[in-house]
């Protein structure tokens, strides 16, 4: 039997909400936790046992035995979960940032890095929950740790930040197989090159972040998810249906992470010099249209706060503060 690999010491639960631990295999569970202890017999190769709502605070120990084999984690803390999701820009790091010397080191900010396909930089997810000290911080998401910093300095609570993440990749591989369904195939003639590109084709096939990334931490609870990508959709056949796949994803990782209202933030792309076509216009509107068209969707601009000239803005503190906005 085995635990989900996002539980760690460190792990920040997501306050006031239904609390889900999983994994996988056969046999008996027994979770220990705050006071109280848990059961549950697993006859499947998936197992889960929902934990009660706790509000803000910490550190709290838990023990969880899966077949008589013991694990114990430490230092685990009650807090607000975000889960950051998208392509190159959402994976852009603060060591890239053109202002990373002015970014702290945070003691209420920790980071879980589900693994991608390309496996780029240093981070893997059998890290585990990492603190955001001076040696991690220069590799977390620019944007996420923005955010998460402004809901420290709004709340004073601990933030825990999930990253699902993988530079060139298209929506269709962050879907499942079973809602890629023939109204929105696409011929990959009709695509943009990132789908055509040998060196991206592992994870541009369809739903392979979906299966590689995406699951692995589903249904961990979050209350919030922020999705940046559609730069690699941009050809006019792919605008056309993206919209369609917006709502599919958002439908699927709602359904995924067992929470039908969970809430969703949407970063439109932002205005780039020398892509002015129609084909990254129609991705703007989808996006845009998606804040109308999903319950429970924001959509925030990138282009009055990012400059364009460049695919990688790289200052991403003025569109966190925008995100922020939302939130307050």
């Amino acid at each position: 039997m085995k635990l989900a690999q996002i539980f760690s010491d460190g792990m920040v639960l997501q306050a006031n909400m239904p609390v889900r631990i999983f994994g996988t295999g056969k046999g008996n569970i027994e979770i220990e936790f705050a006071g109280k202890i848990y059961h549950k017999q697993s006859n499947s190769e998936k197992w889960l046992i929902e934990l009660p709502p706790k509000n803000y605070g910490g550190p709290y120990h838990m023990k969880v035995v899966l077949d008589g084999e013991e694990k114990s984690f430490e230092n685990i803390m009650f807090g607000d979960v975000v889960l950051c999701a998208g392509q190159s820009n959402m994976q852009f790091e603060i060591g890239l940032e053109r202002e990373n010397e002015s970014v702290k080191p945070n003691e209420n900010i920790r980071y879980f890095y589900s693994d991608n396909i390309e496996g780029h930089g240093r981070l893997r997810s059998e890290m585990g929950w990492l603190l955001a000290t001076k040696e991690n911080v220069p590799d977390f998401s620019a944007l996420a740790y923005h955010v998460a910093e402004g809901i420290v300095r709004k709340k004073g609570v601990c933030v825990g930040i999930i990253t699902c993440v993988q530079g060139a990749s298209v929506i269709r591989s962050w879907l499942s197989k079973e809602v890629l369904t023939p109204e929105v195939y696409i011929p990959i003639e009709q695509r943009h090159s990132d789908s055509l590109d040998p060196l991206y084709q592992e994870f541009n096939q369809d739903s392979a972040c979906y299966k590689k990334t995406f699951l692995p931490i589903a249904p961990y609870t979050v209350s919030l998810a922020i999705w940046y990508q559609g730069e690699s959709d941009t050809s006019l056949a792919e605008g056309a249906v993206y919209l369609q796949l917006l709502k599919k994803l958002v439908s699927l990782w709602r359904r995924d992470l067992q929470n039908e209202t969970l809430p969703f933030i949407i970063v439109q792309i932002c205005d780039l010099d020398e892509r002015s076509d129609e084909g990254w216009r129609v991705i703007q509107k989808a996006q845009k249209e998606a804040k109308k068209e999903i319950p429970l969707v924001q959509m925030v601009t990138s282009s009055d706060v990012c400059e364009h000239t460049q695919i990688h803005p790289e200052d991403k503190r003025a569109l966190a503060d925008k995100i922020l906005e939302i939130l307050s």
